[in-house]
């Protein structure tokens, strides 16, 4: 019976991770600079999406920033959103971003976002850094 139902949990966790896009999320917070960092991986066919969604507060001038496009050949953004997650007369409150990304051609990726303030002229002040790694089949 034990047998059976490992055979029966790891059937459905292979499954699952042909099927499901992503496959694990892990976060720590690096020491050194104080910045929470997440990292979630990935596993799409090409040609399709997946999505990921993270906290943002436009109001207190952070914003989510893709800062190694240029590095990521196999990858595009195709769409933003944002969703409100206060009453809409709360003024100054965060919202959700959803962020969708598009596998172009087979291959490993890492999309590395960052979280802070991003002003010309300024020193960069990054809070949050969240990478996604992605193979694309």
């Amino acid at each position: 019976m034990k047998k059976l139902l490992l055979l029966l949990f790891v059937s459905c966790l292979m499954m699952n991770c042909k099927t499901a896009k992503q496959a694990s999320v892990q976060s720590h917070v690096n020491e050194e600079d104080e910045i929470f960092v997440e990292h979630q991986n990935f596993i799409i066919k090409k040609g399709e999406t997946f999505e990921i969604s993270m906290l943002t507060n436009a109001s207190a001038g952070m914003r989510w920033e893709w800062v190694n496009k240029e590095k990521v050949a196999n990858i595009d953004s195709t769409s933003i959103r944002y969703e409100l997650t206060a009453p809409a007369d709360i003024v100054g409150a965060a919202s959700r971003m959803y962020w969708s990304f598009t596998g172009t051609k087979k291959g490993v990726a890492i999309i590395r976002l960052e979280y802070g303030r991003f002003f010309p002229n300024n020193p960069r002040h990054t809070v949050k850094i969240m990478e996604i790694n992605v193979k694309v089949k």
